[in-house]
């Protein structure tokens, strides 16, 4: 099974610099630029196929980054691949939120949660149910896109990779660019490549 992830194109909420942002957070006009530039990513890989099957966040910025990328095409709108909710502090600037919760992250545990939100190790957990589940219904030779956000992409790599979640976050990929992930059959998820960007297929 191949498993390529396309992580959102730049929105107003990471230009702004907040936490997360909101689910109704929208791309900015050059994640806009960006999710269009990454439709040559999906035709380089022959994901805009017959053959592939397509999931998208219900997050706004990961739906108008599918609709830009892949006007055509039809995408499944899982909630599981969204971005870590946050709770009251989602639409906070991360620099704030940084100065009043200073233990957050420099004494970062999964299994602390936003406040009114959910913890990384809850993210992980839903993610990792949702590729469970591709594994348990779709074909070993299944083709799959997913378009989603930083958290997820980074959850799914820690458990390929084998890093401890403590790590939380090693892989950040960059807004519109393409990260594949290879399961063969009896075998674990493996990683083929990371962050690749539409500029680097010129």
């Amino acid at each position: 099974m191949e498993l390529y992830l396309l992580r959102h194109g730049l929105s107003l909420a990471n230009t702004a610099k907040l936490v997360t942002g909101s689910k109704r957070d929208p791309l900015c006009a050059e994640g806009r630029k960006q999710a269009v530039e990454a439709s040559r990513l999906l035709h380089h890989f022959g994901l805009d196929g017959d053959d592939v099957v397509r999931f998208v966040s219900d997050w706004e910025r990961a739906r108008e980054t599918a609709a830009l990328a892949a006007p055509a095409l039809h995408f499944t709108t899982d909630a599981r691949l969204g971005e870590t909710g946050a709770g009251i502090v989602a639409e906070m600037p991360l620099e704030e939120f940084n100065q009043t919760n200073p233990a957050f992250w420099t004494a970062f545990s999964p299994d602390r949660a936003y406040p009114g939100g959910e913890s990384h190790a809850q993210l992980f957990a839903r993610v990792l149910a949702w590729q469970k589940e591709l594994e348990s219904t779709l074909p070993p030779e299944a083709r799959v896109l997913a378009v989603t956000h930083a958290g997820p992409v980074c959850c799914l790599l820690h458990a390929a990779c084998k890093v401890d979640l403590t790590n939380f976050p090693t892989f950040l990929a960059a807004h519109a660019s393409l990260t594949k992930l290879e399961k063969i059959e009896g075998g674990p998820w493996r990683l083929v490549f990371f962050s690749l960007s539409s500029e680097m297929m010129a």
